[in-house]
Formats: C-alpha cells, structure tokens, sequence
C-alpha cells in the first residue's frame, strides 16, 4: 500500500473521532459572566412547561429541565433542588406578538429560555445562564424587559460571578430580530 494511502488511512479514523467529538458539544457562547445557548427546541406550552418544573417527580423536572436548555452538567442538581420557576410574556419584537420567558433558579444558578410561538407549538429559541452565586434575589435581577428609544422592547440580562475576591458583573441587551434574539449590546 503506497505511503500516502496509509496515512489517509490512519488520520480517517483520528479525523472522525474529532468530527463527533465536535457535534457532541454544547453550543454555549460566553458573553463576560452571561452564557448564551442558541439552540432550538419545540415545547407544547410554556405553562405546562413551568408546572413540569415544579413536578415533585425528578424525572418529569428532569425532563422540563433539559427543554428549558440547561446545562446538562448542572441537571442532577438542579433537578435534585426546589427550583424558583417564573413565566412572563413580553413583545421582544416589533410587532406585539407575546414571547414565553421561563426562568428557573436554583442552586445558585439562573436560566431564563425564550420561546416563541409557532404554528402548534412553542420554539424556545435561546437560553441564559449566570451562576449567580453572590446574588440573593436571582430572578428578579437576572432577566428585566425595558422599552428602548426605538418604541420597543428589550430583554435585559444581568449576570455575575468570580471568585477568591474578585466580582464581575455583565449586562447584556438583546432583541427580537427575525425570529432570533439578537445581542443590541453588553
């Protein structure tokens, strides 16, 4: 077999490897203390959402709580923990159609998943996470929906962290813009 052919041959199954490795990762984006997850997922309704979360069955939780986008590194305990859960609706957009915000707090962690309304169903189309473990009323500080000088509204996220004496705090704004939430500014 010529040199060439047997190298194709060892670096195919390398190359693999690294290709699922790839596809098996999260799709988290760091924005300063703030993580932001874009993919989708379909749900039946936020409220049947929110009272999965707040099931006293671990596996129904755990299943609400891999729609809402968790990390899945954090599921266990969160699931093993009584969540906070909140649902607001709010026009992220331009027009006044209502977004679905579900927020779940616990253990020191903060995820609010937006989801909007589609033919039968809802898409959550972004999730936010903070380990807000300095703050003590998470939800109240973590997500805030303000009107901006263009005539609409804005989802406002709040999130910090550090350690060892150090403190960092992000503020990042996003916006409904075709269908997916658009970061106006951090």
């Amino acid at each position: 077999m010529p040199a060439k052919s047997m190298r194709i041959l060892i670096l195919l199954p390398a190359w693999s490897w690294m290709v699922a490795s790839a596809a098996q990762q999260p799709s988290w984006e760091r924005i300063g203390e703030l993580r932001v997850n874009r993919t989708h997922a379909t749900w039946t309704s936020p409220e049947s959402l929110a009272r999965d979360l707040r099931s006293d069955d671990k596996a129904v939780r755990l299943k609400a709580l891999r729609l809402v986008g968790t990390d899945t590194n954090n599921e266990e305990l969160l699931a093993d923990a009584v969540p906070e859960i909140e649902l607001r609706y709010a026009s992220l957009g331009e027009d006044r159609t209502k977004q679905a915000i579900v927020m779940v707090e616990a253990s020191s962690y903060a995820y609010a998943a937006i989801a909007v309304p589609s033919a039968n169903a809802w898409v959550r189309i972004a999730v936010f996470e903070c380990w807000c473990k300095y703050e003590n009323t998470l939800l109240d500080d973590f997500v805030r929906v303000e009107y901006t000088h263009r005539g609409s509204q804005d989802l406002l996220l709040r999130a910090s962290g550090g350690g060892t004496g150090l403190y960092e705090q992000t503020e990042a704004r996003f916006a409904l813009k075709g269908g997916e939430l658009r970061k106006v500014s951090s």
